[in-house]
């Protein structure tokens, strides 16, 4: 069995059986959770110098990134990381959260991308020195979100037309944390909760959503 990349919500390299952490928020993390996100899982060394280590010179740039593919290496297998006319590619059999998320958007399995997107993509996650990675990481950030956010209203209303309002109103209040700046979430809640008959939680949000509104 593979080992596990959890980007949503969360960064780290968990063991096959989800029981131990191989690899935390660090360089790594970063080098691994870029190239498993690439097409074809690959990137130019070049490239990954200057997303990473843009804040060194070059050659010192270069020397972190082969000391960081061993780690990796010894943490994977020798041949977990492949390099090949200044290409890096990552053969690791490595699960990622982000892909299963929008694989099962793709196929039309809503709620089990629902349930897989348990957060803000590297949510609170930092690499110092590496200014071109988290400008990637926050336009992905932002992208997975507006995913997410479709996906929630999308079967929230499909629970509302089953009659399922408990279920409904809390994807949509999932949705409403995930953009309290959304008023499209904000009015989905709304729904959910009317539809609920709970006046008490109603009242709550309603004074929490006019809060939100008065202090933009």
């Amino acid at each position: 069995r593979p080992a596990q990349l959890r980007t949503l919500g969360e960064a780290r390299v968990l063991s096959p059986d989800g029981l131990r952490e191989l690899l935390g928020p660090g360089k790594p993390l970063a080098l691994l959770a870029y190239l498993a996100c690439s097409p074809r899982r690959s990137a130019t060394r070049e490239h990954l110098v200057d997303l990473l280590w843009s804040d060194l010179e070059p050659d010192r740039g270069r020397h972190a990134l082969r000391q960081t593919v061993w780690y990796l290496r010894q943490q994977f297998g020798t041949g977990a990381l492949t390099g090949r006319g200044g290409e890096l590619t990552l053969f690791a059999p490595i699960v990622v959260d982000r892909v299963e998320f929008l694989a099962a958007v793709d196929r039309g399995e809503l709620l089990r991308a629902a349930e897989l997107y348990r957060g803000e993509f590297l949510g609170d996650f930092a690499a110092p020195g590496s200014i071109e990675f988290e400008h990637w990481a926050d336009v992905e950030r932002q992208r997975l979100r507006s995913v997410f956010l479709r996906t929630a209203e999308t079967v929230a209303r499909q629970w509302l037309d089953a009659g399922r309002a408990r279920e409904a109103q809390h994807l949509a209040r999932r949705a409403r944390d995930a953009d309290p700046d959304s008023e499209s979430a904000w009015r989905l809640l709304f729904e959910a909760i009317q539809q609920g008959e709970d006046r008490l939680a109603l009242t709550i949000e309603a004074d929490q959503f006019a809060g939100r509104m008065a202090s933009l």
